[in-house]
């Protein structure tokens, strides 16, 4: 079965009651609507993925539960996201493709930092810029310290 609007209000749903109580009580939904889809998209993908990098065979299915270390606020998440890339070894220093689908639509793509830190290298750009960040957020007048819970969470510097 294909990703459907079902899909999408699952996950809109299930992200809204943030509730282990309602996700078990609708984990049949869950499974045929966001779980099944995500699984066969991966296994309908993969051949291709392989062609491009036959070393990239390695799939990952994010689960709808957010880390409890990063999200203190909330239990599930309201994305679904599979990378396609090369073995754990390998991962940090090679992009993945990815694809991810959520309420907001998907996004896919191929990334990682050893790839973003090399293209602004050889571009001369600077891959992670604080300072330009900083400005950013000042003129757009939100809080700083929603940056810096965000660093500290995901140990950006």
């Amino acid at each position: 079965m294909p990703f459907s609007e079902k899909t999408i209000d699952f996950l809109t749903e299930n992200r809204m009651h943030d509730s282990r109580d309602w996700f078990n009580a609708h984990r049949e939904d869950y499974i045929k609507y966001v779980s099944e889809p995500m699984k066969e998209f991966t296994a309908k993908l993969a051949p291709m993925i392989t062609e491009i990098d036959s070393l990239a065979g390695n799939v990952r299915i994010s689960r709808i539960f957010r880390d409890a270390r990063f999200a203190k606020d909330s239990v599930f998440r309201e994305n679904m996201w599979c990378t396609f890339g090369r073995e754990r070894e390998l991962y940090l220093a090679m992009p993945c493709f990815y694809f991810d689908i959520s309420p907001s639509g998907c996004e896919y793509g191929c990334g990682g930092p050893a790839l973003a830190q090399k293209i602004a290298s050889d571009y001369g750009i600077p891959c992670y810029d604080r300072d330009l960040i900083d400005d950013i957020i000042e003129e757009a007048g939100f809080s700083k310290d929603l940056l810096d819970k965000a660093e500290n969470a995901k140990e950006i510097r």
